[in-house]
């Protein structure tokens, strides 16, 4: 059995956003925010697991 080496990369997200904006009370904008780079990293996961290369292309 032949070893194999599998290349890790990481993710990472840098939202833009305040600390005025996170504390408004009438919205929850972190849950929010939260969900959407949540649901944006299972996307990015799934397409590079399916397709990617290895080549740190995304």
């Amino acid at each position: 059995m032949n070893e194999v080496t599998i290349a890790v990369h990481n993710i990472y997200a840098y939202p833009k956003t305040t600390q005025e904006i996170l504390d408004f009370g009438g919205v929850d904008i972190l849950g929010w925010l939260t969900e959407e780079i949540s649901e944006s990293f299972v996307e990015t996961e799934e397409t590079d697991l399916t397709n990617g290369t290895g080549t740190k292309t995304s």
